[in-house]
């Protein structure tokens, strides 16, 4: 069984990369997500995400112009706006974890600049 350590900091979207676990053979079974500020309470959105790609041409190589792609950007909240007190743990099971991690990336966002999280996934 396979485990992987994250610390995330700061307010920007950070792909988890679940999706390369062992090649995708593994299920995630548990997500333990700790707030380790020293004194804030941090808001954590965990979500999943894909972006999908479409030809909006109707003739392919019409007028010359191969760039006709349109993208649609998909997003599946398993967290929204959960607030976890400094120094507390919140641990996510498997029924919560369960995708299909070869079409969606797993991305975590918090909400300050100098809140930091730990992770351990397993």
């Amino acid at each position: 069984m396979a485990y992987i350590y994250k610390n995330i900091t700061g307010n920007t979207a950070t792909d988890l990369e679940v999706q390369e676990i062992e090649n995708n053979k593994y299920t995630l079974s548990t997500m333990s997500l700790c707030n380790i500020h020293t004194s804030d309470a941090v808001l954590i959105d965990l979500y999943l995400y894909r972006t999908e790609m479409t030809d909006s041409r109707s003739i392919v190589g019409e007028g010359g112009d191969w760039n006709d792609l349109e993208s649609t950007t998909y997003s599946y909240y398993i967290l929204n706006n959960v607030k976890i007190p400094n120094g507390a743990t919140l641990v996510l099971d498997k029924e919560d974890l369960d995708f299909d991690r070869s079409i969606y990336n797993l991305y975590i966002k918090l909400d300050q600049a100098d809140s930091a999280v730990d992770i351990i996934l397993k």
